[in-house]
């Protein structure tokens, strides 16, 4: 079973994803594969093509934080840069769930975590969407501890489809508001339905 995970800038995608790995499943990360796109060198050359020598460092390596404040506050420069690197991580994200439904001995669950999972369409990709929810504010708290700055955050969620939505539209809905231990348990008990009650 394939499983998309989702939610909000800073409501727990990847504790969620921690805690499917430890019950048995294989965890792959969208934002783990934008860091590999940006080591292409044909895709730093297309970021400097669109946007300037500023995008990268002195050390070639794309200066992401600069990138984040640039497409963040123009529209029009988020969807070019999302039109240059969304392709990029969807096809690998497509071709390892193909492995993994390939695969005689596979996990019993492939656990993706995508951040945009209903922004760029991917729900078709997968078996079941889980939506990892909490508080705006405790979203808001969690960046702001990651050294966000209060317009980058604003942007971020001005960028994604309301909380409420992605909630109505999942088939699964797990609070990451504070409490380690009902968010396990809760964990659990969807490891159970999708495995058929047993664990790796």
């Amino acid at each position: 079973m394939v499983i998309g995970i989702t939610g909000s800038a800073g409501s727990g995608k990847t504790t969620v994803s921690s805690m499917l790995a430890a019950l048995g499943a294989r965890t792959l990360s969208a934002d783990a594969l934008v860091s590999e796109a940006y080591d292409s060198r044909d895709l730093r050359d297309t970021l400097v093509r669109r946007f300037g020598p500023q995008s990268l460092r002195e050390d070639e390596t794309v200066n992401r934080p600069w990138l984040s404040k640039v497409v963040f506050g123009d529209a029009k420069a988020r969807r070019d840069l999302e039109a240059m690197v969304h392709p990029w991580v969807m096809d690998r994200i497509a071709a390892a769930i193909t492995r993994y439904r390939g695969e005689a001995d596979a996990p019993p669950v492939l656990a993706i975590e995508i951040p945009l999972l209903y922004e760029v369409g991917a729900e078709g990709m997968v078996d079941r969407v889980l939506v990892a929810c909490a508080p705006p504010e405790t979203c808001a708290e969690r960046l702001r501890a990651r050294g966000w700055s209060e317009e980058r955050i604003r942007g971020v969620q001005a960028s994604q489809i309301p909380i409420e939505e992605k909630i109505e539209r999942a088939d699964h809905v797990v609070d990451t508001s504070g409490d380690v231990d009902r968010t396990t348990r809760e964990l659990e008990t969807m490891w159970r339905t999708w495995t058929g009650g047993g664990y790796a």
